[in-house]
C-alpha cells in the first residue's frame, strides 16, 4: 500500500468516528459546530487526495456523490446537438442532479431515464447550466447567455464535478429544529429593545426555509380567435394561446393535456407547442398515443417535456399550432371540438413540487378542417414596370434582352406552378426578333415572334409558394434595323395570360388583378435620353397692391444625354412648330412666355450635344391669367433633335413619351387688374 492510498484510508477512517461523534447519544466534549467543520475539511482533502489518486492510476471513477452513468466517464471530446455516446448519458445525469438545470422532470432524458442522445432538451438543460455557472464558464469567454454547446470551459466545469462530486458538502442542520432570533432593535442579549419594550435575552424562534412554494394560473389569450378554417396541407397554423404566469416562485412548465371531443387523429397530424418564439415540443398525433378518457366522446392528447421555466411573476405565452388533415373519402369542412380543462398544464415550483392550472376548463374551441380552395393569383405591375423610353439598338447586328414588361405574380391559399405564360407584343415595324421569360434573372423560355403576334411560353415550371410573390419579366431581342423610331410594346392579360395549377389539387388557378403593360419602347440606333433636374414656380404679387400672386414665373431643367452619336436640338423661337423644345401650361388663358437656355455647344440654328455627353436645358415661362383666378402649371410637351445640324432644322425625331414627370407643381393666380 503506497503513501497515497494510506492517507485515503486515513482520512475515511477519521471522517466515519468523526460522524459517529455526533451520532444521537453519543457524548462529546467537542461540540458538534466543530466536529462538523473538521468533517467538511477532511471531506475537501479527500476529494483532493481521490483526484490524485485518479491522476496517478489512471482511473476515471466519479467521486462520491456522481451519478452512476457517470462511472468511467472523463469529457475529453465537444458535445452537441446529435452527438451520441455514455458522456452525452452522463450529462444528462450531471444535468438532472439539479433541478434548475435538469433535462426533463419526467419521460425521456428524465432522472433515472437519461439516453445516450443529444437532443433539444440536452441543450436546453446545458444553456441554464452554462448560466448557472456562467462566472466559470461563459466569463472567461466574453460570453453573458449560455449557447447550449459543451465546448472546452463547459467540459472543464463537467470534470470538476466528477471529480469533487455533484454537490458542494454543506453543513448540515436539522430541519425541525427552529433556528433564533434576537427581538427587533436588539443587538445583544443584554437590556431591552428600544423599539419594543421586550427583553433583548428573550429569543424568538423562526420557521425554517428551503425552496419556495409557488403556483401557476393560465388564461386564453385573445388571438388567435376559435372556429378559423385551417386548410389541408398547412403547417404549424396557429389555433390557440395561453397566457401562463408563475405565482411566489419560479416554475418549470413540462406538460399540457389538450382535450378532444372528436377522435383528434383523424383530422389532426401533429401538435407544435412554442412560446410565441421557440419551439418547445412537437407531438406526432396517432390513435396510439392518444389516451382514450371515454370512448367516442372524450380523448386527450399529453405533451410533455416542454421544460419552459417561468420567472417568478412574469407571463409566458404557450401557443397552440397543428398540421391538420381530413380522412379519405371527406371531403369537409370538418369543425372539431377541443378546450384546455382544469388542471391541464403541470409545472414544478421552486419547492419542488407539482402546479397545475387553469383552476377551472377555459372556453371550449373548435376550429374547421377543409379541403381548401385552389391557389390564386393576384397580378399586379412592378413598382419597377418599364415606362416609354428610348432604346439604342445597333444597325448591324442583334440587339439583345431589352426590358418590356415587369409584373408581379402572388399565390394565395395554396403553391402552384406556372404552366404556361402568354403576352400580347405590340410591334408594327417587326422589330423584336425574339421575347425572353425570366423569373426574376434566371431565363425560364424563349420564343420567336413577328409583328403584333401574341408570344406563348410554354412546357414551364416555375413553383409560386403560397403568400410568396414572383416577378415575371418580359425581355426582346432588337434586330438590327436602318429605320428610326420602330415602337414596341408588351402586355399580359392578367386573367388569360397565364396558365397555372394548385399543388395539391390539380385545379386550374383562377387569378385577380389587372393587365399589365409595359411602356412603349422606341428602337433608334442614333437618340437623346432624358432626365428630370429640377422644377420650380414661384408665384409674383403684381405692383398694384394686390395681397394675393397675379403672376408666376416657372422653370424646368432638364438633362439631355446623347447616345449613339451626336444630337442637335433645334433653338427656334418657342413659338415655331419645328421649335427642339416645346412647352405649354394649364391653367391661364394669356400665352405665357417662354425662353430657353442651355450649356450646350451653340451652333447657327440648334445647340450640340456630342456623343456620350450630357448637357442641360433649362425653360422659363412666365404664366398669367386673364379670365378668371386659376391655378397653374408648366409642363414639357416634346423633344425635337436631329442627328446633323441640316436634319435638325426640321426634325423628323420627336420624344413626347414619358414626360409625365418633366412639369412643375401648381401655383394659384388671381386675375391681373
Amino acid at each position: 500500500m503506497n503513501n497515497l492510498t494510506k492517507k485515503i484510508v486515513a482520512i475515511v477512517t477519521t471522517v466515519t468516528c468523526a460522524a459517529w461523534m455526533i451520532s444521537p447519544g453519543v457524548a462529546s466534549a467537542t461540540t458538534e459546530a466543530e466536529l462538523l467543520a473538521s468533517i467538511q475539511t477532511l471531506q475537501d482533502q479527500l476529494n483532493t487526495l481521490m483526484a490524485q489518486y485518479s491522476t496517478l492510476t489512471g482511473a476515471t471513477a466519479a467521486a462520491a456523490g456522481t451519478p452512476a452513468a457517470c462511472a468511467g466517464v472523463t469529457f475529453t471530446v465537444n458535445l452537441t446537438i446529435g452527438s451520441t455516446g455514455a458522456d452525452v448519458q452522463c450529462l444528462q445525469a450531471l444535468l438532472n442532479t439539479d433541478v434548475a438545470t435538469q433535462v426533463a422532470a419526467t419521460g425521456v432524458g428524465s432522472p433515472g431515464a437519461e439516453t445516450t442522445y443529444f437532443g433539444a432538451l440536452t441543450k436546453a438543460g446545458v444553456v441554464k447550466f452554462q448560466d448557472k455557472y456562467a462566472a466559470d464558464i461563459l466569463t472567461p469567454l466574453g460570453l453573458t447567455a449560455g449557447t447550449g454547446f459543451v465546448g472546452a470551459s463547459t467540459r472543464a466545469k463537467l470534470n470538476a464535478m466528477l471529480t469533487a462530486g455533484t454537490t458542494t458538502p454543506t453543513t448540515p442542520t436539522d430541519p425541525t429544529t427552529p433556528t433564533t432570533t434576537l427581538p427587533d432593535g436588539c443587538t445583544s442579549t443584554a437590556g431591552f429593545s428600544p423599539t419594543t419594550g421586550v427583553s433583548c435575552a428573550t429569543v424568538v424562534p423562526t420557521t425554517p426555509t428551503g425552496g419556495v412554494e409557488g403556483s401557476i394560473s393560465a388564461t386564453a389569450a385573445a388571438s388567435p380567435i376559435t372556429g378559423q378554417t385551417v386548410y389541408t396541407g398547412t403547417a404549424d397554423v396557429s389555433v390557440a394561446s395561453l397566457n401562463v404566469k408563475a405565482i411566489s416562485s419560479d416554475v418549470t412548465v413540462n406538460r399540457i393535456d389538450v382535450n378532444f371531443v372528436d377522435r383528434p387523429w383523424l383530422y389532426v397530424s401533429k401538435i407544435t407547442v412554442t412560446d410565441g418564439t421557440t419551439v418547445l415540443a412537437t407531438f406526432d398525433v396517432t390513435q396510439a398515443n392518444t389516451i382514450e378518457v371515454v370512448p367516442g366522446v372524450v380523448y386527450v392528447v399529453r405533451i410533455d417535456g416542454l421544460n419552459l421555466t417561468i420567472p417568478k411573476d412574469a407571463i409566458v405565452a404557450l401557443v397552440i399550432k397543428i398540421d391538420v388533415k381530413l380522412p379519405a373519402g371527406t371531403a369537409g369542412p370538418v369543425t372539431v371540438n377541443y378546450s384546455i380543462n382544469a388542471n391541464a398544464l403541470r409545472g414544478i415550483d421552486g419547492a419542488g413540487l407539482s402546479q397545475y392550472a387553469p383552476l377551472a376548463n377555459l372556453t371550449a374551441r373548435t376550429f374547421i378542417v377543409s379541403s381548401g380552395i385552389a391557389a390564386q393569383f393576384e397580378v399586379s405591375a412592378s413598382a419597377d414596370n418599364p415606362l416609354a423610353k428610348a432604346a439604342i439598338i445597333s444597325d448591324t447586328e442583334t440587339t439583345e434582352d431589352i426590358e418590356l414588361l415587369r409584373a408581379n405574380v402572388k399565390a394565395k391559399y395554396n403553391d402552384a406552378i406556372i404552366r404556361q405564360v402568354v403576352v400580347a407584343l405590340v410591334d408594327a415595324n417587326t422589330a423584336f426578333g425574339a421575347l425572353k421569360l425570366y423569373d426574376g434573372t434566371t431565363l425560364l423560355a424563349a420564343t420567336a415572334t413577328a409583328g403584333t403576334a401574341a408570344a406563348t411560353f410554354t412546357n414551364l415550371t416555375l413553383r409560386v409558394n403560397k403568400d410568396i410573390t414572383k416577378t415575371l419579366v418580359v425581355k426582346g431581342d432588337a434586330v438590327a434595323t436602318d429605320t428610326a423610331g420602330n415602337a414596341a410594346s408588351v402586355t399580359l392579360d392578367f386573367d388569360n395570360g397565364i396558365t397555372a395549377e394548385d399543388t395539391l389539387t390539380f385545379a386550374a388557378v383562377v387569378e385577380t388583378g389587372s393587365d399589365i403593360v409595359g411602356g412603349a419602347t422606341y428602337l433608334y440606333t442614333v437618340a437623346p435620353s432624358l432626365a428630370l433636374v429640377s422644377t420650380s414656380i414661384t408665384p409674383i404679387t403684381a405692383p398694384t397692391g394686390s395681397v394675393s400672386p397675379q403672376q408666376a414665373e416657372a422653370k424646368i431643367k432638364i438633362n439631355v444625354t446623347a447616345q449613339g452619336a451626336d444630337i442637335y436640338v433645334p433653338k427656334y423661337a418657342a413659338a415655331a412648330a419645328s421649335s427642339g423644345i416645346i412647352a405649354s401650361s394649364t391653367g391661364n388663358t394669356a400665352a405665357p412666355t417662354f425662353t430657353f437656355t442651355s450649356n450646350a455647344t451653340e451652333k447657327t440654328d440648334s445647340w450640340l450635344v456630342t456623343a456620350g455627353e450630357t448637357k442641360w436645358f433649362e425653360m422659363t415661362a412666365m404664366l398669367q391669367t386673364d379670365g378668371a383666378a386659376a391655378f397653374a402649371r408648366a409642363y414639357l410637351v416634346n423633344l425635337k433633335w436631329g442627328t446633323t445640324e441640316a436634319t435638325a432644322a426640321t426634325p423628323a425625331n420627336t420624344w413626347t413619351w414619358g414626360l409625365d414627370t418633366f412639369r412643375t407643381t401648381d401655383a394659384y393666380l388671381q386675375l391681373r387688374g
